[in-house]
């Protein structure tokens, strides 16, 4: 009986390619951290979250120097400009992250203020 719930959800999703997609990775993760610190009801849950996306940020951020680093380092070889552009595309997708996440924060900040 499971699976063919499975099969049958599985198959109404396949209907539908663009309701799966609508939403970049970025939006999706803008709201679901909304969501989480609409949530949240203690403030020990909300120290806790605050904890988390801190360190969360501070190692994205900290991965996209690094990533830059070794992206100054490629030799000027055509070969290597690919890498080099592919390595300074990911540390700016982690610095969209970041932002994002440090965003959460201020609204978490707010709400502990309240």
């Amino acid at each position: 009986m499971k699976i063919q719930s499975l099969v049958g959800l599985i198959s109404i999703l396949s209907l539908f390619p663009f309701a799966l997609s609508s939403f970049s990775a970025e939006e999706e993760t803008k709201l679901i951290e909304k969501a989480l610190v609409e949530s949240l009801s203690t403030q020990e849950q909300k120290e806790a979250l605050q904890k988390y996306l801190t360190n969360l940020s501070k190692k994205k951020r900290n991965e996209a120097t690094h990533l830059r680093e070794l992206a100054s380092t490629e030799p000027k070889h055509h070969s290597s400009q690919a890498r080099k552009k592919k390595l300074v595309e990911l540390a700016s997708q982690l610095d969209k992250e970041a932002s994002i996440h440090e965003e959460t924060l201020k609204t978490l900040q707010q709400s502990l203020v309240q």
